[in-house]
């Protein structure tokens, strides 16, 4: 009632401390929370009004329609929309009279139709409407070019042209779905800029179609394959055995691959994916475009690049290297620390390749002991990870020093990282007459040993 709040059992880091009351327009401070932090006041102006009507192609209200919230000073949590009514009642009007009085942005969806992302929206008199056009479907016939057949079974891939123009072209391999009986089917209902279908069948090539705009509605698409070989080709161990169930992600521009501990990672790829059989063979359409291709198995890896020549028939591995050793810190062997590997590896960058990067990450047991098991051969440091997040800075005060070592194929590697040396102990100032409250979590401090170069 005097207008005082406080909040309990907060997180040490960087949030957005949102207020809202009737009539008011919404305000929000974002602060690092610590425990010596200053109060978070706020001053709250009248609400701003926005009024949002939603019609469909002939102008009539669309009950239901959401009113989905995207951004609003940067980044967004979404839970500071979380009291706001989203949806358009019986006549598609949904009016906010407790906006903030700056810009914010939020996607219009109609129900079972289309989504008009990231509208810009600030609070006015005038009503704003907007008519989503109904889901874009497209379907059609797959035939092969030659004998004007059905192919019977290929793969449909949706894409999304990205408003970047150096990617091109997202395409959503995750939802990618095989077809039967020469027909297919997708839909879309969000569509930034342009939407597009891929289809792939083995022994054909791979074909893209044109842009398809959001406003579309239903559209027949019909493909003429033209023959081609398949790239096809046997993986095989170091010791010449099949290497069987091997992962394999199929980079193109655009696309993203992550390598994590030397296996191909779910949480990050966003490409054409498929193991090999149990005789370690695979096949893919063959293709015009640039293409990588990213082996990884047990018993080691493959990195091949279609612009380097056609794809052998038989691919041999190359082994992992091994690295294992204990961490300390002083004398005393850390548990609990999370180390990285860095360099080596397969890396990617550009706007006409796949996005390739590799992460090697372990954590040390209870006697300071680690293992990275698959490493790639060649140069590499293995430290402390020192992990810094966007806004927030560092998750602890902790250092690192970053020991080099040559990575042999086939070999382990004997690594002992601390133990020597000592502490080198010092405080970080603020300049002089600096009053405001400094947020350490994001100083580094670097320390480069001053020997001559060899």
């Amino acid at each position: 009632e005097a207008g005082q709040y406080r909040l309990v059992g907060c997180k040490p880091n960087m949030a957005r401390v949102v207020a809202s009351a009737p009539g008011k327009a919404m305000e929000l401070h974002e602060v690092r929370v610590d425990p010596d932090m200053s109060p978070v006041d706020f001053v709250l102006q009248e609400g701003g009004k926005v009024r949002i009507k939603v019609v469909d192609e002939n102008g009539v209200g669309i009950p239901k329609a959401r009113i989905f919230f995207q951004t609003w000073r940067g980044r967004i949590d979404y839970f500071e929309f979380d009291h706001v009514n989203q949806y358009a009642n019986a006549q598609g009007v949904c009016e906010w009279n407790e906006a903030p009085l700056d810009e914010f942005e939020a996607d219009i969806c109609r129900p079972g139709g289309m989504q008009l992302t990231y509208q810009k929206l600030k609070a006015r008199d005038e009503e704003y409407i907007f008519s989503p056009p109904p889901k874009l479907e497209i379907s059609g016939k797959v035939h092969d070019a030659e004998t004007g057949a059905p192919i019977e079974n290929f793969r449909v891939v949706r894409g999304l042209r990205n408003k970047n123009p150096e990617i091109g072209i997202d395409w959503i391999e995750y939802d990618a779905y095989e077809a039967t009986d020469g027909a297919y089917r997708v839909a879309f209902d969000r569509v930034p800029l342009a939407a597009m279908v891929r289809v792939e069948a083995i022994g054909y090539r791979a074909m893209a179609s044109r842009d398809i705009e959001p406003n579309e509605g239903h559209v027949t698409l019909d493909f003429k394959l033209e023959r081609e070989d398949a790239v096809a080709s046997t993986i095989v161990t170091p010791s010449g055995k099949p290497a069987a169930e091997a992962k394999i992600a199929l980079g193109v521009a655009g696309s993203q691959i992550s390598i994590t501990n030397g296996d191909i990672g779910d949480g990050q790829t966003y490409a054409k994916r498929l193991s090999s059989d149990q005789e370690g063979r695979f096949e893919l359409p063959a293709r015009e475009d640039p293409f990588q291709l990213v082996i990884t198995h047990a018993a080691g890896f493959a990195y091949l690049r279609s612009i380097d020549g056609p794809i052998p028939d038989r691919i041999e591995l190359t082994p992992w290297a091994r690295v294992e050793g204990v961490f300390r810190v002083g004398a005393n062997p850390v548990a609990g620390a999370v180390l990285a590997l860095y360099g080596g590896g397969i890396h990617s960058y550009g706007p006409d390749v796949p996005n390739i990067f590799t992460h090697h990450n372990v954590t040390t047991g209870p006697d300071g002991k680690y293992v990275f098991e698959r490493v790639f051969p060649g140069k590499g440091r293995i430290g402390r990870r020192i992990q810094l997040i966007v806004n927030e800075g560092a998750t602890e005060v902790t250092s690192s020093s970053r020991i080099s070592a040559d990575f042999i194929a086939g070999e382990t590697t004997e690594l002992d990282l601390g133990g020597t040396g000592r502490p080198v102990i010092g405080k970080l100032l603020p300049p002089e007459g600096y009053d405001d409250r400094v947020l350490w979590n994001f100083a580094l401090v670097n320390l480069e040993l001053d020997l001559e170069q060899p």
